[in-house]
């Protein structure tokens, strides 16, 4: 992992609420306002929530992200292959929370949602 990088698994309700933390956390130390770390907390917990509701479990990884000079917030949540028989709509709206939002397919049964938020 590189520095400014977690890693963890979600396996219960407790560690959605505890991906909504370290999130918010993460935001927080890198400057982003009190209502940009709520909208990070937010996508992130319902990404991982849905995740743990559809799949079982999910792995999160936090990042903090430079491109062409701006800082941003990366989130990825694996094992999320059940959104490919939704085609994302269930997540639709926190699509609308994060500057960028994808669906990474890997092979046949692997599917990571890819969110990031810049700093303004």
């Amino acid at each position: 992992m590189m520095p400014g990088t977690m890693e963890f698994d979600v396996l219960s309700y407790t560690d959605v609420i505890t991906a909504r933390q370290q999130a918010r956390e993460m935001a927080r130390e890198m400057g982003f306002g009190l209502t940009d770390q709520t909208r990070i907390a937010t996508a992130v917990s319902e990404v991982t929530h849905q995740t743990l509701t559809h799949q079982g479990r999910a792995r999160v990884r936090l990042s903090k992200v430079l491109n062409k000079g701006h800082r941003g917030l990366e989130c990825i949540c694996q094992d999320t292959k059940w959104l490919r028989a939704s085609g994302g709509n269930v997540l639709a709206g926190v699509g609308r929370l994060m500057d960028e939002f994808t669906l990474e397919a890997h092979g046949d049964s692997e599917t990571a949602v890819v969110m990031r938020r810049w700093l303004h």
